[in-house]
């Protein structure tokens, strides 16, 4: 065997197990801590990659730390910037969360669990806690759209072979029958 097969191979394995363990229908506890770890991964490195793109673009050194909330301010350019990316972070983060978890009714679960280990995350880098208003609002609106955004993209996912497939197939049948609504109210 060739030493790039071998590499192709050592490589491919991490990402075969973490495949495994997501395809699980149960909730065991190593499911869920792999399903935080890649969000909160994804989280980050989304984060991190639009806050870059768009600090270069604009101009103005990207190089300060995610996690000091000082960052975050209406005083300059480069704190809006940053707001800006949080709170469009927050809405790839919610279609993250219904691709890796999936389930509408775990979507506070893993929302809430995002912005609790940047908490910890800041107070830990900071050494001091959180004290700016407008960081704690961000986190907050950051929050809400993550929670309400992924609860409705998962319950989406989770409805779509229910009852938007059969509307699919339908249509592509030779048989173009019509939809309709049954009046609930009169029938006996």
């Amino acid at each position: 065997m060739s030493p790039i097969t071998q590499f192709r191979r050592l490589v491919r394995l991490p990402f075969i197990y973490i495949a495994k363990i997501l395809r699980q229908q149960e909730q065991s506890s190593l499911k869920i801590l792999t399903q935080i770890i890649l969000v909160q991964f994804a989280f980050y490195f989304n984060f991190l990659i639009l806050w870059k793109s768009v600090s270069f673009l604009l101009g103005f050194s990207p190089y300060d730390s995610i996690f000091d909330y000082t960052n975050f301010t209406f005083s300059d350019l480069k704190g809006l910037t940053n707001i800006f990316c949080w709170l469009i972070n927050s809405v790839l983060t919610s279609f993250i969360i219904s691709i890796i978890v999936g389930r509408s009714k775990l979507a506070w679960d893993f929302a809430l669990t995002v912005h609790i280990i940047n908490i910890v995350l800041s107070v830990i880098y900071n050494k001091s806690f959180p004290t700016h208003l407008l960081w704690w609002l961000i986190q907050f609106i950051s929050s809400l759209l993550i929670i309400f955004l992924g609860t409705y993209m998962s319950r989406f996912r989770e409805l779509k072979d229910t009852f938007f497939d059969e509307l699919l197939d339908s249509s592509n049948t030779s048989n173009n029958k019509s939809i309709e609504m049954n009046d609930l109210e009169n029938q006996t």
